[in-house]
């Protein structure tokens, strides 16, 4: 694991949602030098490093820019989001209007001091019939965060990383619900589905749970092409994944920093 997840403890969710709803939604400059650390490091392909970085995102929004956050969940150092951001750069990198994505920081000394993400196009279509960002929000068993890292953790370096399909049913229900685009609802469709996925799944670089919740940040390829997985699980109550959301992006070979994509 990149970071011991549990050193530092700290409530980076409300850290997070205070700072994101200042800079992003209110669109107020000041709150970087409230809330973002002097050293900040970003991991975005397309915003530069530093909070000069962040003031000159926040410059290039649209007026019509809104994020609809839709789950977030923290543990330790880290608080994971999950929505949509609507009207997003003119769509001249999201390749659309709106897109789904997962949004990652580390906080320190309750300040944002690293960020990651990753992004895809809003699409109303899927085998599933579900959409993106549908499903249970709120987490109701907090005991099980410990679990749900454990779980998720070895799922995707059992079945994902080292392709034992025939043990997907270990760590998945058989009536999953899906929302990966690509992918029907049931453990059959999901084992079709990895049978024959393009991607591959080479590192883990992040799990962050809270409750039966939990975020998976992995490093892979696509045709050679580097990409940053994100997989979102959440756990039944037999302790099986239940519920999965995906994003899957590609990091560019020509980025505005040099801190790479994990």
């Amino acid at each position: 694991m990149t970071y011991n997840l549990r050193k530092n403890v700290m409530n980076a969710k409300e850290v997070v949602a205070t700072m994101w709803q200042a800079l992003m939604t209110a669109a107020d400059p000041a709150a970087i030098e409230t809330y973002v650390d002097a050293n900040y490091r970003q991991h975005s392909p397309y915003v530069k490093d530093g909070p000069q970085g962040l003031r000159e995102l926040v410059d290039g929004l649209r007026p019509d820019y809104r994020y609809e956050l839709v789950r977030i969940i923290g543990e330790g150092e880290f608080a994971v989001m999950h929505g949509i951001h609507h009207n997003w750069l003119n769509g001249v990198f999201s390749g659309g209007e709106a897109v789904v994505g997962f949004d990652m920081f580390r906080v320190a000394n309750n300040r944002i001091a690293e960020h990651w993400d990753a992004s895809v196009p809003l699409i109303t279509a899927s085998v599933s019939g579900r959409s993106q960002l549908e499903g249970a929000t709120q987490v109701e068993r907090p005991h099980l965060t410990a679990t749900s890292e454990s779980v998720a953790e070895n799922y995707v370096k059992t079945v994902l990383i080292g392709r034992e399909l025939d043990r997907i049913g270990e760590f998945v229900a058989p009536d999953v619900l899906q929302h990966s685009l690509e992918i029907g609802d049931g453990i059959d469709s999901l084992k079709a589905a990895l049978a024959k996925t393009r991607y591959e799944y080479k590192k883990i670089h992040h799990v962050i749970a809270e409750g039966e919740f939990v975020a998976v940040h992995c490093e892979g390829e696509v045709h050679k092409n580097t990409y940053t997985f994100w997989d979102l699980f959440r756990l039944d109550e037999q302790l099986r994944i239940a519920e999965q959301w995906h994003v899957a992006a590609v990091f560019p070979d020509v980025v505005v920093h040099t801190n790479g994509a994990f």
